[in-house]
């Protein structure tokens, strides 16, 4: 889960949604669902401890111009989200990070429907991990385009080699800020539930596991952006004790992964199935009812 180096997140007259990540973004369509509750996912803990947040590639976000009609980020937006990480990050008391999450989202990016489309990111690199790694599980044609990378050529890979060829022909190269943290999330995704599944064949990989890869990607990527705006402030509050800083991190990043993987199992139970041809309308659909959930801790 990351990084070596910390930031100190986004400063203010950025906009709220950099150029590159909704240009080519697709509008959020949410899906018909049940009143929005927090985590309630069955999983356990992601495998690798979490480490301080790295240098990203060097593009400055204020750079960045906005698109038409996107809102500016004012100053101090992530003040009440960075206290809140802070105490929490103090006091293990899960409230103050119900609260940092939800000054994140409402405060930080004005509302669930601009912090969804913030994240939109993730679903594209979810969606193409899905798309690479479900391409065992048959050899028909279902008129999709030729796959991003051969599964075959994974074969007798290391766990980690197999993360970092499909992160890599996933998302290759540094085009945004984003990509790093992208490539990060599949990576750390795909290795954590290879090695939870030592005999699991990644050519030929059983549904659930791709899935698990999917929402993992998903929500890893989430945390990524997450710790990149606000999470200085674990560290801080931590003085310099780095076990504990790592554990908080962690902590932040479980909390999300199971909400990501709460709203997919409730997709799932409506009748929803995944398929290369839905992942990244999917992936956007959990995001936006996980952001709806995060703003609700405010209520």
């Amino acid at each position: 889960m990351g990084t070596s180096k910390t930031s100190s997140g986004p400063g203010k007259n950025v906009p709220l949604v950099p150029s590159w990540v909704g240009s080519d973004t697709p509008p959020i369509e949410t899906l018909p669902s049940p009143p929005l509750t927090g985590p309630d996912g069955d999983g356990g803990p992601l495998s690798s401890p979490a480490v301080p947040p790295d240098k990203k590639p060097e593009v400055a976000p204020e750079e960045q111009k906005p698109g038409p009609q996107q809102p500016m980020a004012p100053p101090r937006r992530f003040t009440a989200a960075k206290r809140a990480i802070g105490d929490f990050t103090k006091s293990g008391d899960e409230r103050r990070l119900r609260k940092a999450l939800g000054n994140y989202v409402r405060n930080g990016y004005g509302g669930s429907s601009t912090a969804s489309q913030r994240m939109s990111k993730a679903a594209s690199a979810a969606s193409g991990v899905y798309d690479v790694l479900s391409r065992g599980q048959t050899t028909e044609s279902d008129g999709a385009e030729a796959p991003i990378l051969d599964l075959s050529s994974l074969a007798g890979l290391s766990h980690s080699e197999v993360a970092e060829r499909i992160a890599e022909a996933v998302n290759p190269g540094d085009v945004s800020l984003d990509d790093a943290g992208a490539r990060e999330a599949i990576a750390e995704a795909i290795s954590s539930v290879l090695s939870e599944n030592e005999d699991a064949d990644v050519t030929n990989l059983p549904t659930e596991l791709a899935e698990e890869c999917y929402v993992r990607t998903l929500s890893i990527s989430i945390f990524n952006v997450l710790v990149a705006d606000i999470g200085a402030s674990v560290w801080r509050a931590a003085h310099g004790n780095a076990p504990l800083a790592n554990e908080r991190l962690k902590e932040i990043s479980d909390y999300v992964r199971e909400a990501y993987r709460a709203q997919y199992v409730k997709l799932k139970a409506r009748g929803t199935n995944i398929n290369r041809g839905n992942s990244g309308r999917i992936g956007r659909e959990i995001t936006a009812l996980v952001m709806d959930i995060f703003e609700s801790y405010l209520e």
